[in-house]
């Protein structure tokens, strides 16, 4: 869990979108990893689980949860 501040890191520099979804299936944020890392700023949402896909240019998928909690 976090406050809605994080940093996504990956292995290499593979260049992608990151989308993530509340729980109704709403985009709630969208942005371009174009280095290693992307820093992500939900604060301003509501607690709760969250959904990510990272979808690099050459269509490969990761995708999971993100719960964020008050502090």
């Amino acid at each position: 869990p976090n406050n809605g501040k994080f940093s996504v890191t990956t292995e290499q520099s593979i260049k992608g979108q990151l989308i993530i979804y509340n729980h109704l299936g709403q985009k709630v944020y969208q942005n371009t990893i174009e280095n290693k890392q992307l820093d992500v700023d939900l604060s301003r949402q509501k607690p709760g689980v969250y959904f990510y896909q990272y979808i690099t240019f050459q269509k490969e998928i990761s995708s999971g949860k993100i719960i964020i909690v008050e502090y």
